[in-house]
C-alpha cells in the first residue's frame, strides 16, 4: 500500500508569515514508507567456534520468573538501550496487561510452536500508540505516541480506559483487536479512529470486500497519526526475566546469530530484510576473477508471510565455510544499492527481484525513500579482502590515502601480513554521496557495525568502529549471544526511530540551536502545538576541554543526528526522572527535566511585574498590583477580556501558574501548570556570572510573556524571578483558553536579552554596593514594538529603567523590535567628548521589521524600520538615528527604504576603544556602512549604501534580516605581470598584503522559508576602507567620496569552488588572481535554500548555516522535513573545506554556531592552552589541513588555541 493524505486546514485566528510554518504543518500524512535494511551476515569458518558462556535461546513455555510473572507486557518507546524495564522493581511503570494489548500482529502464531510471535520471541517492535486523554488544554481522547511510562494512569487506577495498538495492523488490515480488554470499546473489532472515548475504532471487520478493508484502512492511518508514531518495543514479562535469570550453555556463533537474526526478522515486521553473505574467496586475490567478495542471498523486499518464512528458511540453511571480505562485500551492496552492474554475485541463486533485465541490480530504493542501511555482522577481521581494491577506488573516487592496516596471515596478494583495506571508506561513501542516481532527491546508506565475540572485539573493534562512524551509523560490542541481541534490538529500533523522522514534513521544533554558554552549555527549546499556547523549556549540558559535550553523567550527549541524545540525562533533571524515562534520560524532549522540572517543584516561586510607576523595582504580582498598574480595578477586567470580577482571582492564579482548569485531569486545580513555562521560540538564554553568593544566572524570555530569571546552582536550577510586563495581560484569555489557532498565535519576549557588565575592580565578583553594574535589555520581536532596559546589579532585587517604545519622541520609525540591542561606547557621547573613560554606553538598534514585508511577492518599501537608533543606555533616551529624514544634530541622513530587523554589526577600528563604524544589513538586500569618525560637529556622521545585492524581481528579491559579520584581516592578492627582459618574454608573480574588512553575510527571508522562488547567496563582500571618514562627498580633511555599492556581478563565484578544485597550480593561480580582482565573493544556494542566521568567523574561515525547505505540495508524494546545513568556507578566496559542499545538520532551522571556550578540565592543570570549539554545528566535526572530518563530539573544533594573531595596523590619528 501506497497512502498519501494531505487535509488542507481551515486557518482561522491564524495568518500571518511567520518561521513557525516550519513547526506546524497544515495537514496530515500517512505514508507507508518502510525501511530498508541489508544485514550482511559472517558465514565464515570461524562462525563455527563454540561459545561455553551463551545462554540458551529463549524458551516461552519454560517459566523464568520463578512463579513471578503477572501476565504483563512491558514497553520501551523509541531506541533501546541498557535501561529495559525491571519486572520484579516496585517503581517500574512500563507495564500494562497483556489482555490489552489491542495489536494482533504481535499475536500472530509462529509455525509449529504454540505461541505468539511476541510470547515466542519475548519481544515485538511496531509503532504502537495508545489511546488516552491529553494533557494541558488537549483533553480530547484520541490515539497519541505511547507515554514515557504510566505512571499517572497506574496511580490513579486508570490503567483500563487506556487502549494500545499497533501500526502493522493497519497494513496487514487486522480488525480484531483486544478481545479480552476490560473495556468493551476496545474489544470491539476495527480500524482506530479519533471520535470520542467510547468509540476508539470504527467497527470495520474482516468480513468487508478488501477493497473497503483498504479505504478504512487508509483513512485510519491519516486521522490517527500511526504512520508517523514512535517505534515502541513491547517485551513479555517472561522474557525480561530470562534476561536476567538464563544459565548459559555452550552453542556455537553460527547457531546464536540465526536464532538471534531470525527473531528480529519475525519481531519487527516494520522493517522490509535483505540478506548478503560471503562467498568461498578461495580465488587468487592478485585475480578479479574467480571467488571474490560476497553475494545477495535474499533481495530487500516487503516482509509478507511467504518472503519471511523465505528468509527464515534461507537464514536456518547457512553453513560456517568461508573467508571474511568485508570490505569486498560492502562494496557489492553498493553495486546493489545503486542499481550497478554485480562485480560478485551475479550468478547465484536469490530470494526476490534483485536484478533488471539487462542484469544489472534492481535497487531497493523505492520513491520517497531517502535513506537504507546495512547491518554487518561479523566475528572477525578481514580476511582475503583485497581483490577489489583497485575497481572500488576507481568507481569511488577514493584515494589511497584512505586505506588502513589489517592484519591478514592468509592473503595471496602482495607480501607480508598487512593488508590495504577500504572497508571505512566504502561506508562513507555509501553515506555521503547519492546511491541511486537514477531517481528523483538525494538517497543514502547508514552502515550500522557489531562486532560479535570477544574474537572480533579484540581484532576488528577499532575498525567496526571507525566504519559505523563514517558511515553514519553506530558500532556494538556483542561478546556474547545476550550482547548480540541486544545490539540487534537496539539497531532496529533505532532505525524505526530514525525513518520516523522522515515521515513528518515539520523541523525538529525542539531544536536546541539556541544556545548560550559559558563553560556550561545552555539549550533552549519549545515544544509546537496547533494552538496559541506553546511549552517551552531550558537544559543544561557541559563541554570538556577536548570538545566534547557531555551530560551530567559525564558520556556523550549529542547523537549522530546532531541532538540532544535520548539518552543524555542533562543537568538538572533528577534522577528519578532519567531513570523513569524509557531511553534513560530526558534527552530532548521539552516536558521531562531540565528548568521546567524544577519551577514546578522549587517550593516558591517569584512572580514580579511592574509597578505603578512603570518604572523602579519590580512588584510581586497579584490581583492588587495589577489594579494599580491598568490604573483601575474596572481597568483591569477590561484588559483581561472584559472578565467579571467574580472570575478576576482565578484569572490572577492562571497567571502565577497555577493548573485553575485542571487541565491534567487529577482533580487539582492549585498545582502548577504542566506547560508553566512558555516557549523561548527566538530568545536566546543569556548567562551572567555574578560571582560569590549569587553565582551563574541565566536570563531567557518566552512567548507566555514573562523574561525568566534561573541561578544555575551547578547540578541543580532554581526560578530566581519571572518577570510577565504588563503589556502582555491582554493576551492571556488567549493563552489560558488555547483555541485551535493553527498555530503560533501570541507573542511575547521573543527577543534574546543582552547584557552590559562593569566589574569595576575586575576581581570577578559583580557587587552592587561597589559600584559594578548589571544592565539588561531586551526587544520583543512580533510580541510588540518597544524596547526594555532593567538594572539586575542585584540579580534578586531588579529594577526596570525604562521603557522605550514607538509612541516616545524620537521613536516614531520602530518597527517590530527584531533587532538584538548592540552595547558599546561611542565618539560624541556625552557631547564633545573622546574619551573611552568618560562615554556613555549606548543602544544600538536597527528600527525593526515592517509586517509590510510578510506579504506574499516581491517586497516593497517599508514605513517602519527604516533606520538605526542609538539610544543612551542608562535613561533609553535616543542620542542619534541614521534614516531617509532631513539631516540634523541628531539625524544622519540615509536613503534606506527597507527596514532593518537585524542585529547590526559594530566596528572599533582604530582601537581606541570607541565604536567609529556600524555595519547594518536590511530587508531589501542592501547592506549599509555608517561611520562615526569623531565629534558630529568636527567629523560629521555619514552612511552609505556599502552592497546592493537585491532586486525587483521574484529571482532577486533577496533579504536579510540577521547581522554582518565582521572580520579585520589580509589576503595575498596575487597579479600576473608579463616582462620582457633581455629580449625575452615571461610571465611572473606579483603577491601583495591587501588588508581588508570581512563584510561577511548570507540572504534568506525568514518570513517565508519555505518559499523557493528567490535565488539567495552566502557573501564575503571586501571593504578597503580601513578607517573612519566622514564618506559624503565633502571636501577638506577626513572627507571622503561615497563609494559606489557592491553589486552582484562585482563579486567572484565560488559556487562550484574553482579554487579549491583547481586541478593544478596553474589554474589555481589563474583562479586567484581572479579572485583577488573582484570585491568578495558568493556562493549560489539550491533552489529554496537560504541563509536565516549570522555567520560565525573563526580561524580564516566563514562557518554560515543555511535551512533547505522541506516538500510539502500535495502533488509531490514525497513530504519530508526541511534541513539544516553547515558550510565551511576560507575567508579570502571561500575554498569549501567539506568534500561534500556542506554538513546535513538535520531537521533543524539551525542558529549562528555559538563560539565555546571551555576551561580546563583539571582546574589545577596551569599548562592549559585554551582551544575554541563551536557548538550548534550538529554531530561534530574537526577542522584539519586536509579539510573536514566529521566528529560525535558534538562540537567543532577549528584546530584553533586562544592566542593572538597579528592581522593589520591602523595608521592615524582620531580628530
Amino acid at each position: 500500500m501506497r497512502a498519501l493524505c494531505v487535509a488542507l486546514m481551515i486557518w482561522t485566528a491564524w495568518g500571518r508569515a511567520d518561521d513557525t510554518e516550519l513547526y506546524v504543518y497544515g495537514g496530515t500524512v500517512a505514508s507507508d514508507r518502510r525501511p530498508q535494511v541489508l544485514i550482511i551476515f559472517d558465514n565464515s569458518g570461524s562462525m563455527s567456534t563454540e561459545e561455553e558462556e551463551a545462554p540458551p535461546p529463549f524458551n516461552p513455555a519454560q517459566d523464568y520468573s520463578n512463579g513471578q510473572d503477572q501476565g504483563r507486557l512491558f514497553y520501551v518507546r523509541g531506541q533501546l538501550n541498557d535501561n529495559l524495564p525491571d519486572p520484579a522493581h516496585g517503581n517500574e511503570y512500563r507495564h500494562f496487561p497483556a489482555t490489552m494489548n489491542g495489536c494482533s500482529s504481535s499475536l500472530v502464531p509462529v509455525s509449529d510452536s504454540g505461541h505468539s510471535v511476541l510470547q515466542h520471541n519475548g519481544y515485538y517492535t511496531d509503532v504502537v500508540l495508545s489511546f488516552r486523554q491529553g494533557g494541558r488544554a488537549d483533553r480530547d481522547w484520541k490515539w497519541r505516541r505511547m507515554p514515557v511510562s504510566l505512571k499517572k494512569a497506574h496511580n490513579q487506577g486508570a490503567l483500563s480506559q487506556l487502549g494500545f495498538d499497533c501500526l502493522q495492523d493497519l497494513r496487514d488490515r487486522l480488525t480484531t483487536n483486544a478481545a479480552n480488554h476490560p473495556l468493551v470499546a476496545f474489544a470491539q473489532p476495527g480500524f482506530p479512529r479519533n471520535l470520542d472515548q467510547t468509540q476508539p475504532y470504527d467497527g470495520s471487520d474482516s468480513s468487508l470486500p478488501p477493497a473497503q478493508l483498504v479505504t478504512a484502512a487508509e483513512a485510519s492511518l491519516s486521522q490517527t497519526g500511526f504512520a508517523g508514531g514512535d517505534s515502541v518495543t513491547l517485551f513479555t514479562e517472561n522474557y525480561l526475566y530470562y534476561r536476567k535469570t538464563a544459565v548459559p550453555a555452550t552453542r556455537s556463533r553460527l547457531a546464536i546469530a540465526k536464532d538471534t537474526i531470525t527473531d528480529i526478522v519475525q519481531s519487527t515486521p516494520g522493517v522490509d530484510f535483505g540478506l548478503a553473505v560471503f562467498n568461498g574467496n578461495g580465488s587468487d586475490d592478485g585475480l578479479l576473477s574467480g571467488s571474490h567478495g560476497g553475494r545477495l542471498l535474499s533481495a530487500i523486499q516487503p516482509m509478507t508471510p511467504l518472503s519471511k518464512a523465505s528468509l527464515i528458511s534461507t537464514i536456518d540453511g547457512l553453513s560456517a565455510s568461508t573467508w571474511t571480505p568485508l570490505c569486498e562485500t560492502l562494496f557489492e551492496a553498493y553495486r546493489y544499492f545503486s542499481g550497478g552492474e554485480p562485480l560478485f554475485g551475479g550468478s547465484a541463486p536469490v530470494f526476490g527481484v534483485p536484478f533488471a533485465e539487462s542484469g544489472r541490480y534492481l535497487s531497493p530504493f523505492v520513491t520517497c525513500q531517502p535513506q537504507a542501511y546495512v547491518v554487518l555482522i561479523t566475528d572477525g577481521s578481514p580476511t582475503k579482502d583485497e581483490a577489489a581494491n583497485g575497481v572500488l577506488r576507481a568507481e569511488l573516487g577514493i584515494g589511497v590515502s584512505e586505506r588502513v592496516s589489517v592484519y591478514d596471515p592468509y592473503r595471496t596478494l602482495g607480501y607480508g601480513d598487512w593488508a590495504d583495506n577500504y572497508l571505512p571508506a566504502v561506508a562513507e561513501h555509501l553515506y555521503s554521496q547519492d546511491i541511486n542516481t537514477a531517481a528523483s532527491g538525494r538517497q543514502s546508506v547508514v552502515t550500522y557495525t557489531i562486532g560479535f565475540s570477544q574474537d572480533a572485539i579484540d581484532s576488528a573493534g577499532a575498525l567496526l568502529a571507525e566504519t559505523a562512524h563514517r558511515g553514519g551509523g553506530e558500532y556494538f560490542a556483542a561478546a556474547d549471544a545476550l550482547a548480540l541481541q541486544n545490539a540487534l534490538q537496539r539497531v532496529f529500533s533505532e532505525i524505526l526511530a530514525v525513518d520516523a523522522s522522515f515521515t513528518s514534513p515539520s523541523i525538529a521544533a525542539n531544536s536546541f540551536d539556541r544556545t548560550q554558554t559559558l563553560d556550561s552549555v545552555y539549550y533552549s527549546m519549545f515544544l509546537p502545538s496547533d494552538r496559541p499556547r506553546w511549552a517551552g523549556n531550558l537544559k543544561k549540558l557541559r563541554i570538556l576541554g577536548s570538545g566534547l559535550v557531555v551530560d551530567a553523567r559525564g558520556e556523550a550527549a549529542i547523537d549522530v543526528g546532531g541532538n540532544i541524545a535520548e539518552t543524555a540525562c542533562t543537568y538538572w533533571t533528577s534522577v528519578a526522572t532519567c531513570a523513569l524515562a524509557s531511553s534513560g534520560g530526558d534527552g530532548n524532549s521539552v516536558m521531562e527535566g531540565g528548568a521546567l522540572e524544577a519551577m514546578q517543584t522549587q517550593p516558591q516561586r517569584r512572580v514580579l511585574t511592574e509597578p505603578a510607576g512603570v518604572t523602579g523595582s519590580l512588584v510581586t504580582l497579584s490581583q492588587s498590583t495589577l489594579e494599580q498598574r491598568a490604573g483601575g480595578q474596572q481597568s483591569l477586567l477590561a484588559d483581561l477580556g472584559g472578565i467579571d470580577l467574580a472570575s478576576l482571582g482565578d484569572w490572577v492564579r492562571w497567571l502565577l501558574g497555577e493548573d485553575v482548569d485542571d487541565e491534567d485531569g487529577d482533580g487539582l486545580s492549585r498545582e502548577r501548570r504542566e506547560d508553566l513555562m512558555g516557549d523561548p521560540l527566538h530568545s536566546k538564554p543569556l548567562a551572567i556570572h555574578y560571582g560569590g553568593t549569587k553565582g551563574v544566572r541565566i536570563l531567557v524570555g518566552t512567548n507566555a510573556g514573562a523574561l525568566h530569571m534561573f541561578e544555575d546552582g551547578g547540578a541543580t536550577i532554581t526560578e530566581s524571578w519571572s518577570y510577565r510586563p504588563y503589556r502582555f495581560t491582554g493576551q492571556t484569555p488567549m493563552l489560558r483558553q488555547n483555541p485551535q489557532t493553527g498555530g503560533h498565535s501570541v507573542y511575547g519576549v521573543d527577543g534574546p536579552p543582552v547584557a552590559w557588565v562593569v566589574d569595576q575592580d575586575a576581581d570577578g565578583n559583580i557587587e552592587a554596593a561597589q559600584g559594578d553594574k548589571v544592565w539588561v535589555f531586551f526587544g520583543l520581536r512580533r510580541g510588540g514594538r518597544a524596547y526594555y532596559g532593567m538594572d539586575l546589579s542585584d540579580p534578586d532585587q531588579p529594577r526596570l529603567m525604562w521603557v522605550k517604545s514607538a509612541q516616545d519622541p524620537g521613536m516614531g520609525l520602530l518597527g517590530q523590535t527584531w533587532s538584538e540591542p548592540v552595547l558599546t561606547r561611542i565618539p560624541d557621547h556625552p557631547q564633545g567628548n573622546l574619551s573611552v573613560a568618560a562615554a556613555r554606553p549606548v543602544l544600538i538598534v536597527g528600527a525593526g521589521y515592517d509586517s509590510n514585508k510578510d506579504a506574499n511577492g516581491v517586497g516593497t518599501a517599508d514605513s517602519l524600520g527604516t533606520a538605526v537608533l542609538i539610544l543612551d543606555a542608562e535613561s533609553g533616551e535616543p542620542v542619534h538615528q541614521f534614516a531617509n529624514q532631513a539631516a540634523s544634530a541628531t539625524v544622519t541622513a540615509v536613503p534606506i527604504s527597507d527596514s532593518i530587523a537585524a542585529r547590526v554589526a559594530v566596528l572599533d577600528s582604530n582601537g581606541d576603544g570607541l565604536t567609529d563604524r556600524i555595519y547594518a544589513a536590511d530587508t531589501g538586500g542592501a547592506v549599509w556602512r555608517l561611520d562615526l569618525p569623531g565629534t558630529r560637529t568636527a567629523r560629521p556622521w555619514s552612511g552609505f549604501r556599502f552592497a546592493s545585492l537585491g532586486g525587483e524581481t521574484p529571482d532577486s528579491d533577496r533579504r536579510f534580516t540577521h547581522e554582518v559579520s565582521v572580520a579585520q584581516t589580509k589576503m595575498t592578492l596575487k597579479e600576473i605581470e608579463t616582462v620582457t627582459e633581455n629580449g625575452e618574454t615571461h610571465t611572473r608573480v606579483i603577491s601583495t598584503d591587501l588588508p581588508y574588512d570581512a563584510v561577511v553575510i548570507g540572504s534568506g527571508n525568514r518570513a517565508h522559508p519555505n518559499a523557493t522562488s528567490t535565488q539567495d547567496y552566502l557573501f564575503v563582500l571586501r571593504d578597503p576602507h580601513l578607517y573612519p571618514a566622514s564618506f559624503d562627498g565633502g571636501s577638506g580633511d577626513g572627507h571622503r567620496p561615497v563609494p559606489a555599492a557592491i553589486t552582484l556581478a562585482e563579486l567572484f563565484d565560488v559556487s562550484s569552488n574553482p579554487v579549491g578544485a583547481a586541478v593544478d597550480d596553474d589554474s589555481r593561480l589563474a583562479q586567484e588572481v581572479l579572485s583577488g580582482s573582484k570585491k568578495g565573493w558568493k556562493l549560489a544556494l539550491a533552489a529554496g535554500e537560504k541563509s536565516l542566521s549570522a555567520a560565525a568567523i573563526l580561524s580564516g574561515h566563514a562557518f554560515f548555516t543555511t535551512f533547505m525547505p522541506g516538500e510539502f505540495g500535495a502533488a509531490n508524494a514525497c513530504l519530508r522535513a526541511g534541513q539544516g546545513r553547515l558550510y565551511v568556507l576560507n575567508l579570502h578566496h571561500g575554498i569549501n573545506r567539506y568534500q561534500h559542499r556542506y554538513i546535513e545538520l538535520g531537521a533543524r532551522l539551525p542558529d549562528t554556531p555559538q563560539i565555546v571556550i571551555p576551561p580546563a578540565d583539571d582546574p589545577d592543570d596551569h599548562s592549559w592552552n585554551p582551544k575554541v570549539y563551536l557548538v550548534g554545528v550538529g554531530r561534530g566535526f574537526r577542522l584539519t589541513q586536509e579539510g573536514i572530518e566529521l566528529t560525535n563530539s558534538g562540537s567543532g573544533d577549528p584546530e584553533k588555541s586562544l592566542q593572538p594573531i597579528f592581522i593589520y595596523y591602523y595608521l592615524g590619528g582620531q580628530q
